[in-house]
């Protein structure tokens, strides 16, 4: 029988991206909200959270999950080999790229299609969705924070809101696309 998978990750490389979060609440407890807030810092004042060359990283968690999950899908998605390097033609880690990362949290990754319509059963609660959330971000300004240079060269993690519908735009050199499952 196979693994059962408890987080799905989707990796898109791109030149650039925004997240529009005008008219969006987040949801989840309000220190899981102040702890977001803290790591990745609030949008502009337009209401946007823009980054410039890197990665789109939409996650979700599946029923099962667990602190401890969140965090290896966090130093996972920091360390797996897919982005351009401007040294050379080789694949390397986003933070030694470098570039920023733009996480949404994206709840219909979770999705199973049953006839013709998608049904959600394997999703975390939004409380519990909410709350991996908060660890995932966590794990990864942590993570990312240890690479030398990776900050220093300006690099940035921006992070959507968990629960609210959210306008995303990006600009692709791809299509360029990965799903990891943990």
């Amino acid at each position: 029988m196979p693994e059962k998978r408890l987080v799905r990750l989707l990796l898109q490389q791109c030149t650039s991206a925004q997240l529009d979060l005008r008219g969006t609440d987040a949801v989840g407890a309000e220190s899981d909200a102040d702890l977001i807030l803290e790591r990745c810092g609030a949008p502009d004042d337009d209401g946007l959270l823009k980054i410039g060359p890197g990665l789109v990283l939409f996650v979700c968690f599946l029923s099962g999950c667990d602190d401890a999950t969140a965090r290896r899908a966090a130093t996972t998605a920091l360390s797996a080999r897919l982005s351009e390097s401007a040294a050379d033609s080789r694949r390397t880690a986003i933070t030694s790229a470098p570039g920023d990362i733009l996480v949404v949290p994206q709840a219909t990754l979770g999705g199973q299609l049953k006839g013709k319509q998608f049904q959600y059963h394997g999703n975390v609660s939004k409380a519990d969705g909410a709350r991996l959330y908060a660890v995932f971000v966590e794990a990864l300004s942590e993570t990312a924070a240890e690479v030398d240079g990776w900050s220093q060269a300006g690099c940035r993690i921006r992070c959507g809101r968990y629960g609210a519908r959210q306008v995303l735009s990006s600009t692709t050199n791809g299509p360029f696309s990965h799903v990891i499952e943990l």
